[in-house]
């Protein structure tokens, strides 16, 4: 479920085909710049009612740690 929501915000965001959005795929590759990569975070912390920091994003390397750390934060709640 989170998967595929993530997949929607970044499909959305960004414009790109779904097919390419997989949890092996690396953010850096699908964006154009790093304020995409922002809006992506700004859309996620909208959907999923989190607060992602600034050091978490320059963790964020792949979409799977997208989720992983979605799954983190709202396990901690």
């Amino acid at each position: 479920m989170i998967f595929e929501k993530v997949k929607e915000i970044i499909t959305e965001t960004l414009g790109v085909d779904e097919n390419t959005v997989t949890s092996d795929a690396a953010v850096r590759d699908l964006t154009v710049d790093s304020l995409e990569v922002y809006d992506i975070i700004n859309s996620i912390e909208e959907e999923f009612d989190i607060s992602v920091p600034e050091e978490a994003v320059d963790d964020i390397k792949t979409v799977g740690d997208i989720v992983s750390y979605i799954e983190n934060c709202t396990d901690a709640e």
